[in-house]
């Protein structure tokens, strides 16, 4: 193996190898009698987490880009970058739901092979640069993710999400192959940089250029499914509401970010010659991501629920910023993104530690007067919830404030309008969940969580994710340059 392209995905063998050598192991531990069948689904999230700190660290000191064989994949600056997001978000993921998968008693150690799996064809996605390897990272993603999604095997919501996400994910790919198709019909070429140059200058209006077009709304439409954004969103309640809130976690914090960087390199990069006819697509899923996030999430009772929908609003804000289709808005976006994954892992975490084992789905009532019994997760969950509002002098402020800043520079002042009258009339379904925790007198006297071996990582971790969100509001500069990094990396590239 050529040892320049070992370096350059030094990550990816690394975290494969791993994959493997603890798959084989656990196994011939689970199956040799002598070991009297162990349960090792702790001793998994360890070695789980040791590889993922281990791949962070070599993310971190990877500064070898440039392209594998046949340019199938591009390790530039900008997917280095997304690598290192993703793997963080992974890590803070398996740390969140770790409560939950003790609790409801989920003792397999394959679902933590399946995670790293999943995280490692979302590495080789972030630097896909032809049709053939984009298509194959994203199956294998779909085919853990459907496994995710129906892996509490004793719930029939669980195995009910499991198929309604494999339904929904065979379609999507049929829609990515035909778009794909289209465009290599037209251009004889699944490479995005020969297809970005053949792009240039092309004539408007020609049946070439259509046929170019319907090919890129195929693909387009592929990844918004993915993002859940509306009107594709349909699949995404249910689905979340069904899986195990382990894999929720995974599904709402980890792969949003590689899809919106894929987004990223097919239209500010091989197609962005054409982008003008799908920024109206951008603008009008964006306004509907946050208009339906924020009128749904106003009728929902269940908690999880809720936070779904808020994802979806989420979603929104950052197809507002990639309607622009300037630099600030690319670096507003992944600015968002980040701190949205920081504040997830404060608003998930703490929602883990308060399932039980007879606890189905957690209402909104559940937490009432948690104020009285823990006020510190009260406080932490109040806080939460008031950045993801985008209420000052919390960091959900600034992130909405760069996306609206883009717009502006942009001059979309009427939809930035629609959007900031809608980010205030969402703020009601956080502030009545405030409402609940700090003012209704229905009081629960198991809310108190303890801090055990299983629950001190999340604290710690909800304790850091609570510290960022304050600080992060005054001194943002590390995030947005590192956003910056992203944006302009891959613009140069």
């Amino acid at each position: 193996m050529d040892s320049y392209i070992l370096k350059t995905f030094i990550v990816e063998f690394f975290l494969l190898s791993s994959v493997l050598f603890i798959l084989l192991y656990n196994a011939y531990l689970i199956t040799s009698s002598s070991y009297n069948f162990p349960i090792l689904d702790n001793e998994t999230f360890i070695q789980s987490l040791f590889i993922l700190f281990i791949s962070f660290l070599l993310s971190v000191g990877n500064d070898f880009g440039g392209l594998s064989a046949l340019s199938l994949f591009s390790n530039d600056i900008s997917a280095i970058s997304v690598k290192t997001i993703i793997i963080v978000a992974t890590i803070g993921s398996l740390i969140c739901g770790k409560p939950y998968f003790i609790k409801k008693k989920i003792n397999l150690f394959e679902y933590y092979i399946l995670v790293l799996l999943a995280l490692f064809s979302l590495l080789f996605l972030t630097a896909a640069t032809d049709f053939m390897t984009i298509y194959l990272c994203l199956e294998m993603q779909s085919l853990c993710f459907y496994v995710l999604a129906a892996f509490n095997r004793y719930s029939v919501f669980s195995t009910e999400a499991g198929l309604k996400y494999f339904v929904i994910g065979v379609f999507c790919s049929c829609i990515f192959l035909l778009g794909s198709s289209l465009l290599y019909g037209m251009t004889g070429t699944t490479n995005l940089n020969n297809i970005a140059l053949l792009l240039t200058n092309l004539p408007i209006g020609t049946a070439t250029y259509y046929f170019l077009i319907a090919g890129i709304l195929f693909l387009l439409i592929t990844i918004l499914f993915k993002l859940a954004a509306v009107p594709f969103h349909v699949w995404s309640p249910d689905v979340y509401e069904g899986s195990p809130l382990n894999s929720t976690i995974i599904f709402v914090l980890v792969p949003k970010t590689v899809f919106l960087f894929l987004i990223f390199r097919l239209f500010y990069s091989s197609f962005f010659d054409v982008f003008l006819p799908f920024k109206e697509i951008f603008l009008i899923c964006g306004v509907l991501s946050v208009l339906v996030g924020t009128f749904l999430a106003l009728k929902q009772k269940r908690l999880k629920k809720l936070l779904v929908y808020s994802s979806i609003s989420h979603v929104g804000f950052m197809l507002l910023g990639f309607s622009t289709g300037t630099l600030l808005g690319i670096t507003a976006v992944f600015y968002y993104m980040i701190f949205y994954i920081i504040t997830g892992f404060l608003v998930w975490g703490i929602l883990s530690l308060f399932y039980h084992d007879n606890k189905g789905s957690l209402y909104l009532t559940d937490f009432a007067a948690l104020i009285k019994t823990n006020p510190a997760l009260a406080l932490a969950f109040a806080l939460s919830f008031f950045s993801l509002a985008g209420i000052p002098p919390l960091v959900g402020f600034s992130m909405k404030f760069f996306i609206f800043s883009a717009a502006m520079e942009a001059n979309l002042y009427g939809v930035s309008l629609l959007i900031i009258l809608l980010s205030v009339i969402g703020s009601f379904y956080y502030l009545r969940f405030i409402k609940i925790i700090f003012f209704e007198k229905h009081n629960i006297a198991d809310s108190f969580i303890t801090i055990n071996k299983t629950t001190e990582k999340v604290y710690s971790l909800v304790a850091f994710s609570l510290i960022v969100i304050l600080v992060g509001f005054i001194d943002p500069t590390f995030i947005l340059l590192y956003s910056y990094k992203i944006a302009l990396g891959a613009m140069i590239f």
